[in-house]
């Protein structure tokens, strides 16, 4: 199979790495030539390109490659670059989808949990309403709809949407690990639920959607156990031999306090992603996906 990954940071970088485990073409665009390099070294086909420029992206429809059989389009927005993260879901997406011809056989995009506007620590799963209260959802919903809208005229292509909690792993704890073991104090509603999912599982559930996901489908894609702010920080602690943390009171404002916990306090199933993808987590509770992560880096 040929693969196409488009965002291969954190967790694309990781999908790549199993599509070659698996004996697959990978091809991964990036911007920058010594990018290029360290892609060409790990055996990954490097297309330079970036998604905000559309005249660059020639590189994606070579008459001398053969088409792709899927497409991750999994991009995160850096927050040292100018471009905003609704430029880069929606005009970067929209001008990857202009070049793409032939379309893929499958294409998987990464959105968020975020869609879901709930905040009252409510159960959430795909047939719940999106209503989201934070532009970061607001622009991940357009995605979603941008894609939709781009593959009703394209049949022969077929849309998946993975809708992902916090991805947390290896590399994406030691800022707060460090701050933790230092006492610092934690912003935020330490009652609030978390919805969380281990990088290597998330690798998993997009293994899996190119796989056996149906076309025109979403999934969401969170571990077993979704826990209240203070009892992850709390077991983050107790795994780092760190005092116990302390939060930052929410002001007294209901208005401000709610504002501030608005899409980020619910629940989210995750029974589509086990009955329907057949997902099986390695680290289904941070009970064992802590101590990975922090053991590896």
């Amino acid at each position: 199979m040929k693969r196409l990954v488009i965002g291969c940071g954190y967790l694309g970088r990781r999908v790549a790495k199993k599509w070659l485990e698996a004996g697959d073409d990978v091809s991964a665009l990036t911007r920058s030539h010594e990018r290029a390099g360290e892609l060409r070294a790990e055996g990954i086909d490097p297309l330079v390109g970036d998604v905000m420029d559309s005249s660059s992206l020639a590189c994606l429809n070579d008459d001398n490659r053969r088409p792709f059989d899927t497409l991750l389009y999994a991009v995160a927005r850096d927050r040292g670059a100018a471009v905003t993260m609704h430029d880069l879901y929606l005009y970067g997406l929209r001008n990857v989808l202009s070049r793409l011809a032939p379309m893929p056989r499958r294409l998987i995009y990464i959105s968020s949990t975020s869609v879901y506007g709930q905040d009252d620590g409510e159960w959430v799963d795909e047939s719940s309403p999106c209503e989201p209260a934070q532009e970061n959802g607001r622009t991940c919903l357009d995605g979603e709809k941008l894609l939709w809208d781009h593959l009703g005229a394209h049949p022969e292509s077929q849309g998946v949407i993975l809708r992902l909690a916090g991805i947390y792993g290896p590399g994406r704890l030691v800022v707060r690990a460090a701050a933790i073991q230092a006492g610092e104090p934690i912003r935020g509603n330490p009652a609030a639920w978390l919805n969380l999912i281990h990088v290597d599982d998330a690798v998993r559930a997009v293994v899996a959607a190119d796989e056996r996901g149906t076309a025109g489908e979403t999934y969401l894609v969170v571990d077993d156990e979704p826990l209240r702010r203070r009892d992850y920080y709390g077991a983050l602690a107790r795994f780092l031999s760190a005092p116990e943390p302390t939060f930052e009171p929410l002001p007294n404002s209901a208005v401000l306090a709610k504002t501030a916990t608005s899409g980020t306090n619910k629940r989210c199933s995750n029974r589509k992603l086990r009955d329907v993808l057949q997902v099986e987590l390695a680290y289904p509770t941070i009970s064992t996906g802590l101590p990975d992560a922090l053991r590896r880096g």
